[in-house]
This record gives C-alpha cells, sequence and structure tokens, in this order.
C-alpha cells in the first residue's frame, strides 16, 4: 500500500513542499 501512502498528502510532504504535492 504504498502507493497510496504517496498519493495521500502526508503531513510529512505537506511540510517539505506544499506546492510541490500540487504540482507533481
Amino acid at each position: 500500500m504504498d502507493n497510496a501512502t504517496r498519493h495521500v498528502p502526508t503531513p510529512q510532504t505537506r511540510r517539505k513542499r506544499p506546492s510541490g504535492m500540487h504540482h507533481h
């Protein structure tokens, strides 16, 4: 279920770059 976690906006990713996730 790694794919699902990657798709989900985790707190770590959001803190790293909130805009990056959306751009990806």
